[in-house]
């Protein structure tokens, strides 16, 4: 009787172990792809006149809600941003980044909030992901407006430099009704800063109600160009 009850006792102690077992190991499986959270930079945009950093973000398992911090670092400075998805899988964060150098790297980080609390016992691929990027400096002027002046051989445009670096024009054609010839005097045009540049006929001499291309070049050799009517 003795055996049989310590048969008995061990078959309760072996089942409430076993029980536990099963049902521990399916808490803690590894989770399915479907689970997982993933972020990735997909790329940047620099707002010159807002001096907004444009950052685009993917979330790659979008049925998952994702709501984090965008940080942006350069050197001692840093930037912050709050930025959610909604099922979509692309979030755009704004980054005001008023003192940002664009001639040197900076890092971008996401962090996603909470992620223990959102993500309860889920492999989190990525919580946090960085990458440096560096400014693509491009050149961009738009030139507004262009005025006729009360001298047949002057003309005055009206610049806006909207990219990412200082320009320098050095040359210019107008070409139309008997204009042959044109000069500039070699200008810098600061980014993000408008500036009235003055444009000499040396050939020839526009008339009114005739149109004018003018073309602007810089010391890069990128063109931009106006079309006005005298």
């Amino acid at each position: 009787m003795q055996k049989i009850g310590v048969y008995i006792i061990l078959l309760v102690i072996g089942t409430v172990i076993g029980a536990s077992i099963m049902y521990y190991v399916p808490i803690n499986q590894t989770p399915s792809t479907r689970e997982q959270v993933k972020v990735t930079i997909q790329g940047i945009d620099y707002k010159v006149s807002d001096s907004v950093l444009e950052i685009e973000l993917l979330n790659d398992v979008p049925e998952k809600n994702l709501e984090g911090k965008v940080i942006v670092s350069q050197d001692e400075n840093q930037w912050t941003c709050d930025v959610t998805w909604h099922y979509t899988g692309l979030g755009v964060a704004e980054v005001i980044c008023d003192s940002i150098n664009e001639t040197q790297n900076f890092r971008i980080t996401y962090i996603e909030n909470n992620p223990k609390a959102t993500y309860l016992d889920r492999n989190i691929e990525w919580n946090e992901v960085s990458q440096t990027f560096t400014f693509m400096e491009t050149e961009q002027l738009t030139i507004s407006k262009v005025e006729f002046g009360s001298a047949a051989t002057q003309i005055n445009a009206t610049v806006m430099n909207t990219g990412t670096s200082d320009v320098v024009v050095n040359a210019v054609t107008v070409s139309g009704s008997g204009v042959t010839g044109s000069s500039i005097a070699s200008t810098i045009i600061a980014k993000g800063t408008t500036v009235e540049v003055p444009i000499t006929v040396t050939t020839g001499a526009w008339s009114a109600g005739k149109a004018y291309n003018v073309e602007l070049l810089s010391t890069k050799g990128n063109k931009f160009t106006y079309t006005g009517t005298a």
